[in-house]
């Protein structure tokens, strides 16, 4: 899966590239589009009538590699948006085609407003690709916990079919896995991505997370009471760990995996 993003990745980036290149065929066989970046503030609804009244009507004649290296980018994009893009983008990609550029690209002149007009509806098609990207991350991002959640429910299954069979030690043990492993993810999701040792324990993990502001306190003090239940599961052999309690650590630490 994350071959198959890099790859879409670098597919999007070749686009965009290619969609620089037409942009630089169009300036230098039309006209450069020398509009502001922005309009001042100052400049009032009448002064931009004014300024667009200046745009040369000149015609030129449409060049069929322009209409080519279009069509080629479109069908390309297309292509990759219908494939991996949600229905709303990829139909808002397609609309910007069909209404604004596609009646510019039919004709065989174009004039410097019309010129303008697919400029705007081209770089607003590039955004949307340039998104794409974005979008598989979270995607992955949404797939990758929802596998974590069903794996961490199965261990708390089977930690809960072991206390019930009289391993308290090990269902505790397991339990504690389940909420070392929920930190962690915790920790891994955020942006930026919050560091930890590699043989970091649960107090640690908890720690981090409340210095990160991602745990309250009382939150912060359930997880360090849970963290002592799994020590004494896991590590402590002198105190025998309570049905009960161990019972609660599960209970607990399923109430956390979900509500996050």
């Amino acid at each position: 899966m994350l071959n198959s993003l890099k790859k879409i990745t670098n597919n999007v980036q070749q686009l965009y590239d290619q969609h620089n290149e037409i942009l630089d065929y169009l300036f230098q066989h039309y006209w450069k589009d020398t509009r502001p970046l922005e309009i001042e503030e100052t400049e009032s609804a009448m002064d931009l009538d004014f300024s667009l009244m200046n745009i040369t009507p000149e015609l030129k004649k449409l060049s069929e590699k322009f209409k080519l290296d279009y069509h080629g980018w479109y069908s390309s994009c297309c292509a990759l948006l219908e494939r991996n893009y949600n229905k709303e983008r990829t139909s808002e990609f397609k609309s910007e085609y069909e209404n604004s550029i596609k009646p510019i690209i039919s004709a065989n002149y174009i004039t410097q407003g019309t010129e303008y007009e697919f400029i705007d509806s081209f770089k607003h098609q590039a955004s949307i690709l340039n998104v794409l990207p974005l979008y598989l991350e979270h995607r992955l991002s949404d797939i990758e916990l929802t596998v974590a959640s069903i794996l961490m429910d199965d261990e708390l299954l089977e930690a809960e079919y072991l206390i019930k069979k009289g391993f308290i030690r090990a269902a505790g043990a397991l339990a504690g896995v389940v909420l070392e492993r929920h930190l962690k993810i915790r920790c891994d999701k955020n942006e930026p991505k919050l560091k930890y040792p590699k043989n970091v324990a649960i107090s640690k993990l908890s720690d981090i997370l409340k210095d990160s502001n991602l745990l309250d306190i009382p939150e912060w003090r359930k997880i360090q009471y849970l963290g002592d239940i799994r020590n004494t599961c896991d590590h402590d052999k002198t105190i025998e760990p309570k049905k009960e309690e161990v019972a609660d650590l599960i209970s607990k630490v399923r109430e956390l995996v979900h509500y996050y």
